[in-house]
This record gives C-alpha cells, structure tokens and sequence, in this order.
C-alpha cells in the first residue's frame, strides 16, 4: 500500500492509456464548450508565425504556467 506522500503525487497526475500499447506520439486538441461555443481560457489564439499570443500577465503568472495552441 502506498504511503501518504505517494497518494497525493498520484493524484496529481493524467495517466493516458492505448490498448494497443506504447504510444509514441500523443496528440491533445482542445475542444469548445458547447454551451458558450468557447474555448476555456487556458486556450491561446496564435499570430501568423505560429507564436501564441499572451499578455504580460498571463507571463509572470504562477498560477497558470501552461496554455495550449488553438490550432
């Protein structure tokens, strides 16, 4: 039985499963809500190099580290 300490890292995690077995590519796509046609808020429109486009807040927030691309 794990310990406390391990119980809280696991439940931290995703754990992403194939039943055809190792993976080597993995491929997140954001999808809209369908109440508001959104996409939540850690979705990020991107310029036309490719380049997400983010505030100077949204860079030196700690609290949200991590934003995907929109496309």
């Amino acid at each position: 039985m794990a310990n406390k300490k391990e119980e809280i890292n696991i439940s931290n995690k995703i754990v992403l499963r194939n039943v055809r077995g190792k993976v080597n590519v993995i491929k997140i796509e954001p999808c809209k809500d369908p109440k508001t046609g959104n996409y939540p808020d850690c979705v990020k429109k991107i310029n036309s190099s490719g380049d997400m486009i983010l505030s100077e807040k949204e860079l030196s927030d700690p609290l949200r580290p991590y934003f995907i691309r929109e496309d």
